[in-house]
């Protein structure tokens, strides 16, 4: 379902915005890539359910997918090339005494390290990240260049509390970013980790966030990346009676180690989609930021995503039905469910295969030149398959 839906998305978008001669043949040329993209999907799908015992997809980057599968005090890692279809299993782990803090604090981060040299073959990081209570934390660090994991054991600069253990991490160019909460609603700073330096003393930086940042509570927060650069999205409820979210979207200069940020964003929207229920805490979140286009991000409002253009104050495209043309035959609350379920209510790991599948489509449109067309639609497709865990948070 999720695919007729996902091409039912793009035409409705597509039609709605484009009328050029051209569109017959665009549309054509993308229905042809998802049919290819959704075997890769199928392939995923077989795949896993063959390799994996409970398994799951953890990271993606470029056509390589990084997943896991195993217990709780062991786990198996495997790089999957989706257009070769090779799997490649990855040395065991490290063994670790602190299990219980594994089953719930473990983060993995993973990047392919630039190359400036043509047909040099591909090199690429895993960053295990296991919090022992607020003060300290192992980093497992595997390396395709060398073949094996290395360990450390980290006393943090900063408080690892129960939030902060729920973080993402965030690969950009050659470095890992997570950040850190001060207390519960109230963030603290960002911590990178550069795995390819030999100095113990360089590996972990400390990025304060800027004052304006730290000193409001907020409802939410999403660090990503955009045109290469680490971006951190904020978002801040203003008292009224219907709830309008004010976000801040703040970059991070190049040099990571000058720590200085830039407001590039701040905007409370004005469409009503945005309004947030006075008991609805959860209502809003960021998923992610377009990799290529500073002004769209998308984010999830209460079960729709929504992709916004925060320059222009303007909802680009959406789940909403209302946002599609009256003409229309078929809407989105007519789809049927899966076995009874709405699909918001799938597995994670479903969510998760989808969610990889979904941004190599997208990775393929950009090649093929036709992400004018569909960017949008696929932009919030992709993440709308982000993992709610049992909090509510989204990782």
């Amino acid at each position: 379902m999720t695919s007729v839906k996902s091409l039912y998305f793009i035409i409705a978008i597509a039609t709605k915005k484009h009328s050029s001669p051209l569109l017959l043949f665009q549309l054509i040329t993308t229905i042809f890539i998802i049919f290819q993209m959704t075997r890769i999907y199928m392939y995923l799908s077989l795949a896993r359910k063959m390799v994996f015992q409970d398994g799951s997809i953890q990271e993606s980057c470029g056509d390589l997918i990084l997943c896991s599968g195993g217990t709780s005090d062991r786990i198996d890692y495997y790089i999957v090339n989706v257009l070769t279809k090779q799997w490649f299993l990855l040395p065991r782990t490290p063994l670790e005494n602190n299990t219980h803090f594994m089953s719930t604090s473990e983060r993995v981060g993973f990047l392919i390290e630039p190359s400036f040299v043509d047909n040099a073959p591909c090199q690429y990081l895993v960053l295990r990240f296991i919090s022992w209570g607020d003060s300290k934390f192992s980093i497992h660090v595997f390396s395709s260049k060398k073949g094996n994991w290395t360990r450390m054991v980290v006393t943090s600069p900063r408080n690892l509390n129960m939030l902060t253990r729920r973080t993402s991490i965030v690969a950009c160019g050659r470095m890992f970013y997570t950040f850190t909460y001060e207390r519960n609603d109230v963030v603290d700073c960002v911590l990178a980790f550069d795995p390819f330096t030999n100095d113990p003393a360089q590996f972990l930086s400390v990025i304060d966030f800027p004052p304006e940042a730290r000193d409001k509570p907020c409802l939410t927060c999403k660090l990503g990346v955009c045109g290469g650069r680490l971006r951190f999205a904020q978002i801040v409820l203003l008292p009224s009676r219907y709830l309008y979210p004010c976000i801040s979207i703040w970059e991070l200069e190049d040099d990571y180690r000058i720590g200085k940020w830039t407001l590039v964003h701040q905007r409370v929207p004005t469409d009503t989609v945005f309004r947030v229920p006075a008991l609805a805490t959860k209502w809003v979140s960021v998923l992610t930021f377009h990799p290529y286009n500073e002004d769209l991000i998308c984010f999830l409002v209460g079960n729709d995503h929504i992709v916004y253009n925060i320059q222009a104050d303007k909802v680009e495209s959406s789940t909403l039905t209302s946002l599609f043309e009256k003409s229309l035959d078929v809407h989105w609350y007519q789809l049927p469910a899966i076995g009874g379920q709405h699909p918001f209510e799938l597995k994670a790991w479903i969510r998760a295969v989808e969610h990889s599948y979904l941004l190599l489509v997208v990775h393929i449109l950009l090649i093929q030149d036709v992400v004018e067309l569909v960017a949008p639609a696929m932009l919030s497709l992709l993440c709308g398959f982000a993992y709610r865990d049992r909090n509510g948070f989204y990782s």
